[in-house]
């Protein structure tokens, strides 16, 4: 459920809520190729990248920041 964004032709982007991830911010332009991020200070993030790439580039990232 969207609590503060936008949403259309272009993709959805704001504030949402679900009862799975609790409150989370959306930079969404399709509605496949979901990937959520969980910042060390705890923001929850959901983006939709066209390319799936960039998933492997943020686990690397990761493993090189623990």
């Amino acid at each position: 459920m969207r609590t503060f964004g936008v949403g259309g032709l272009f993709g959805h982007y704001g504030k949402y809520y679900n009862s799975a991830l609790g409150n989370f911010t959306q930079y969404a332009t399709r509605r496949n190729n979901q990937i959520f991020i969980r910042t060390y200070r705890g923001r929850k993030i959901v983006i939709t990248p066209d390319d799936l790439a960039l998933a492997d580039k943020l686990q690397a990232t990761k493993l090189q920041s623990a």
